[in-house]
């Protein structure tokens, strides 16, 4: 499997980097499987996850998963053609400058909040793939977008929920100490400041 990690904004919603948006050109990243004698070459245009990455390769190598549940969702039968069906939502977040998330739904729906700014963008990728006119009226309310934040607000309260389960209250207790060459280093590929 080839994937990335994350796409890079080239000006497309006034940004020259990486992991600040939650536009397209941000998460819908590049997902290569090959798999000879098991999955046939093919453009599978349903949605899946990065997340589902891991679930994926236990079972095309018919791994069995351990006793802790993973978040993701094999997507094999899609690979397989046994569906052309895949996910129906999609969460997203881009905490390093404010505190943004996103749930992208199957068909084409694609939510925007900003909980920093209580902020939100609404929009149709099936009528405008490039997220140029935010659905949400000038109050930020629209009838597609309630059912949205209410599913993305479960989703952020679920992950709060495993990180809580996994890390404590504290979050992670080590602090990480960067030698001066590894902080420029990140610096110049914009992981920091």
């Amino acid at each position: 499997m080839i994937v990335a990690d994350h796409g890079e904004e080239f000006l497309d919603h006034g940004s020259a980097s990486h992991g600040y948006t939650l536009y397209e050109e941000m998460i819908r990243v590049p997902l290569i499987v090959r798999y000879p004698g098991r999955v046939a070459a093919a453009r599978i245009k349903a949605q899946v996850r990065v997340i589902d990455i891991m679930p994926t390769i236990f079972d095309l190598v018919g791994t069995v998963e351990s006793e802790h549940s993973l978040q993701g969702r094999s997507f094999v039968p899609l690979l397989e053609g046994k569906t052309s069906s895949g996910i129906e939502e999609a969460f997203s977040e881009a905490t390093y400058v404010g505190d943004h998330r996103s749930l992208r739904t199957e068909k084409g729906l694609k939510l925007i909040y900003s909980y920093a700014d209580d902020d939100a963008m609404l929009f149709d990728l099936k009528q405008d793939p490039k997220e140029r006119k935010s659905l949400l009226n000038g109050d930020g309310e629209s009838p597609l977008g309630e059912p949205l934040k209410e599913h993305l607000r479960l989703w952020v309260k679920a992950n709060q929920a495993t990180r809580l389960a996994l890390y404590g209250a504290e979050g992670p207790a080590q602090e990480v100490v960067l030698d001066e060459e590894t902080k420029e280093q990140l610096e110049a590929l914009g992981y920091i400041q």
